[in-house]
């Protein structure tokens, strides 16, 4: 179980979304299965799948929702999210809840419509406090996690999708791979310890297994809301892991003037007030050149049909893991903040 999805953000700092008017095929669709009062002020995220009414809506009415289009392939992996996301909102976690009522099926189209409260966000924390407030976040979420009742279901999973990848990690340095993978993600891989991936599996917990800029979001209020549990289902990783991918983005990617590592400080204590960091001495350096590494081998999978769909997401892992390796010593600094 991969779960291999098309991202919602091809690049390291997300854009903000255009939006188009309805066809009038959603517009019947969106009126039959919901009871928006006024679908003709709905808009659709622009997106490559503009032609079939999977995807991304705003609505802002009465009450303002984002809704959301899925197959029912995707149904099966969102429900099990669903499901961690109800429970870590009765924990207190800050989470966007889907409304009650919903997911409904659109029986003529074998798909599932979503809505959720549309949050006014940005995607970008740039302030310490802000920072602070997401490392708390994190940690309760870790915290919280621990306890969470299908952990059971989410350590086999995990565990069946790290013993994919060890064996990918192997076919690839013995020349076994598909000839359109870039050769440059290849030679990464190849040139990465083996005994790197026991880093991952180290103290290993539930965790949500991809913390980038579009799924922590910081509401109008300053305040995180984390979204997209999809990932949680085969995360059975090293906490650091999610740490990692939060410092990656949100430190490393970050534009303002303040120094690195007092962004890192801020966001660390953050964490730690609310949870319990086990480390060795490492671990952080090698976990976020396994970020992208891990990302290679999950891309690796993919026939050559999908190889410009996510040529894109194979160039940013390339540039992360490179951004990584210049950045050496200001992770072993960071580290020190643990």
């Amino acid at each position: 179980m991969l779960n291999i999805r098309k991202p919602a953000h091809p690049l390291t700092s997300p854009k903000k979304y255009n939006w188009t008017n309805l066809s009038s095929r959603e517009l019947r669709i969106i009126s039959q299965n919901t009871e928006i009062r006024n679908p003709t002020i709905i808009q659709k995220k622009i997106s490559d799948q503009l032609l079939d009414v999977l995807g991304f809506y705003q609505y802002k009415g009465e009450q303002d929702f984002f809704i959301k289009i899925i197959s029912s392939q995707d149904y099966k992996i969102q429900s099990i999210a669903d499901e961690i996301t109800a429970y870590l909102f009765d924990a207190g976690i800050s989470v966007n809840l889907v409304k009650n009522g919903y997911p409904r099926k659109i029986i003529e189209l074998n798909r599932w419509i979503y809505l959720y409260p549309l949050l006014y966000y940005n995607f970008n924390a740039k302030s310490l406090n802000e920072l602070f407030l997401i490392g708390k976040e994190v940690g309760r979420m870790h915290r919280v996690m621990t306890d969470c009742p299908i952990k059971n279901d989410i350590c086999n999973n995990g565990k069946n999708k790290n013993k994919l990848l060890r064996r990918q990690f192997k076919y690839i340095k013995l020349n076994k791979i598909s000839p359109w993978f870039s050769q440059e993600a290849i030679e990464l891989i190849k040139n990465f310890s083996y005994e790197n991936y026991d880093v991952l599996e180290k103290y290993q917990q539930m965790v949500h297994g991809d913390l980038n800029f579009g799924n922590i979001i910081i509401t109008k209020a300053q305040h995180p809301v984390i979204i997209d549990f999809e990932d949680s289902l085969v995360s059975w990783l090293n906490p650091i892991y999610d740490i990692a991918f939060v410092i990656q983005r949100f430190i490393f990617l970050n534009s303002s003037n303040v120094d690195k590592i007092q962004l890192a400080s801020f966001f660390i204590n953050g964490y730690k007030s609310k949870y319990k960091i086990a480390h060795d001495k490492g671990d952080l350096y090698s976990i976020l050149k396994m970020i992208s590494i891990r990302s290679l081998l999950i891309l690796s999978t993919l026939d050559g049909e999908q190889a410009t769909v996510y040529k894109s997401e194979i160039d940013k892992f390339i540039r992360l893991y490179k951004n990584t390796s210049e950045n050496k010593l200001l992770i072993f600094k960071i580290e020190e903040l643990f």
